[in-house]
């Protein structure tokens, strides 16, 4: 059952903190659902790897907030997986990030179902723009939409 959430008392910050993370544990579901041998937080990991060309474990680590020794073994279990491959840098001792045509797969279905999302959340949108929503109205029902309370 839903609980009643005194949305109106949040700040547009904390409201806005809801929605991302409501979001994220979809995109961690969906992702799981869809490939049962990687963590589930691997998509955050996957999608700087793929933006941030040749990013070292320890520039991933500071970007994500993921400890140093959690994304090694993380990384190593991608790597084993053939997701990611590391290729040794000209900087100092640092391996690059780079993702497999595997890795590739996978980040194309995140883009498609953020993509899904974002068209749902434009259309919401504009219909709000019609019915002049406040913002707080219009982030409650974001919420509503994708809340799993």
């Amino acid at each position: 059952m839903k609980k009643e959430i005194k949305f109106d008392q949040f700040s547009n910050l904390i409201k806005n903190f809801i929605v991302v993370t409501l979001l994220s544990r979809q995109l961690e579901e969906f992702i799981e659902n869809q490939n049962k041998d990687i963590y589930k937080n691997a998509y955050i990991h996957l999608m700087f790897i793929n933006y941030v060309e040749g990013i070292s474990q320890m520039e991933l680590s500071l970007l994500t907030g993921t400890n140093k020794s959690t994304l090694v073994r993380n990384i190593n279990d991608l790597v084993k997986k053939d997701y990611v491959c590391k290729k040794t840098s000209i900087r100092a001792n640092e391996n690059e990030l780079y993702l497999t045509n595997k890795g590739l797969e996978i980040v194309d279905k995140i883009k498609n179902w953020i993509n899904d999302r974002e068209l749902e959340i434009e259309k919401s949108t504009k219909d709000s723009q019609k019915t002049k929503e406040s913002v707080s109205e219009y982030l409650l029902k974001i919420i509503n939409m994708y809340s799993i309370y």
